[in-house]
């Protein structure tokens, strides 16, 4: 009796552990690491999201250490199968234009030594031969889904009816404040950045919020954007 009731048991446990892995899609989010991303273990799932602010200042030896905790921590120990990530206005390297006007301002700092060069620092986060970490710059991705509902019981060999695909579009811009990269000017400028998101977008990633939504501070209260909020509603 002990051992047929260990047995159903397990029976259930595996069913339970089939419905997690093909029922759904689990997403894990992260953002502004700024560099300790060693010090998080993040539970496994389908797609991690790192949703900016990668460095403190953009720093090379950051970029590359974060390029082998997404290809060898996370996607070859296979906790993930693919790995999305945007930067912020801390990742200064990776904004070309701000970073070859400003880079002196924050080399005074002692942490971002020039002269980096740009196109190769973004190439970081890219070079992943099964091209399963992704770096979004204004730009879309497509990830393959499974829908809730697939039942393994079944002998149902038709996996085309179950799978789906999503499209994630990441943009590191925020509205404008202080000498940081990836800021634009409230209204019009902005604006012009919100209306080109696709409109067959499923999963938005932003590095700044939306107005009202997780952007309260301490001193300046809600400082989300507009117009990133009328363009999404």
């Amino acid at each position: 009796n002990n051992q047929q009731q260990q047995q159903n048991k397990n029976k259930n446990n595996n069913n339970n552990n089939n419905a997690t892995d093909h029922r759904c899609t689990r997403f894990v989010l992260m953002s502004d690491t700024h560099g300790k991303h060693r010090a998080l273990r993040p539970p496994p799932g389908d797609v991690l999201i790192h949703a900016g602010d990668l460095t403190k200042l953009g720093e090379p030896g950051t970029l590359a250490d974060l390029r082998d905790y997404f290809v060898r921590d996370q996607l070859e120990q296979r906790r993930f199968d693919q790995v999305i990530c945007i930067a912020g206005n801390h990742d200064i390297t990776l904004h070309t234009e701000f970073y070859r006007a400003y880079w002196s301002r924050f080399a005074k700092r002692g942490t971002t030594v020039p002269p980096w060069d740009e196109a190769e620092l973004q190439t970081y986060l890219t070079q992943d031969e099964s091209n399963n970490l992704v770096y979004l710059q204004d730009s879309s991705c497509q990830i393959a889904t499974t829908t809730m509902g697939h039942d393994d019981d079944d002998d149902n060999d038709d996996d085309d009816a179950d799978n789906h695909t999503l499209q994630v579009y990441g943009s590191p811009w925020s509205p404008f404040f202080g000498c940081w990269a990836f800021g634009e000017e409230r209204g019009h400028r902005i604006r012009q950045l919100w209306r080109a998101l696709p409109d067959t977008t499923d999963i938005l990633i932003t590095h700044g919020p939306p107005l009202g939504r997780g952007d309260e501070t301490f001193h300046s209260g809600c400082v989300g954007c507009y117009d990133l909020l009328q363009e999404v509603q």
